[in-house]
């Protein structure tokens, strides 16, 4: 698949891989990536410094490096910028996932660096952190649904053209 962006058209190989280098410089910047072995206990209280870096709701000054899937109970995570409400039922966790991303992705209030950090989970991460088979409710869900359905049919509507 391949977008137009600012040079072009880029494949998403190659958008992953430079999304991948700036977040290489950043950690660089910020003194988090490099060396060491990656255990958390070489510098005493490192570890604790880490995790308090880590944030739900994000500022705009905030230097973003990741985005972390996350299953919680909801009432943990209801200050969380992007979240959905999953219940027990039929949904497979595969599509879920894809559909909370896209909920995420589609969001009004979505920076263009958010949208990128979302779209670059793995399906494999999102759906590793979801409990068993459910079924999503959110704000947006519909809508968002909806217009995947009219993208959708205009393709298959030129397409036949």
């Amino acid at each position: 698949a391949k977008e137009e962006g600012e040079e072009g058209v880029e494949s998403a190989r190659a958008r992953k891989r430079r999304i991948e280098s700036e977040m290489k410089k950043l950690l660089e910047e910020e003194g988090v990536g490099g060396g060491g072995g990656g255990d958390g206990d070489g510098d005493g209280g490192s570890y604790v410094a880490e995790l308090n870096k880590l944030t739900g709701l994000p500022h705009s000054e905030d230097t973003l490096l990741f985005a972390v899937p996350v299953c919680a109970p909801y009432s943990s995570i209801s200050k969380y910028k992007y979240k959905v409400k999953l219940t027990p039922g039929e949904g497979k966790k595969g599509r879920t996932g894809k559909q909370a991303v896209d909920v995420f992705a589609r969001n009004k209030e979505c920076l263009p660096r958010e949208k990128d950090l979302i779209k670059m989970m793995s399906d494999n991460e999102v759906v590793q952190c979801i409990i068993g088979d459910v079924k999503m409710s959110t704000p947006g869900l519909h809508a968002a649904h909806n217009a995947k359905r009219s993208a959708k049919k205009a393709n298959k509507n030129k397409s036949t053209k």
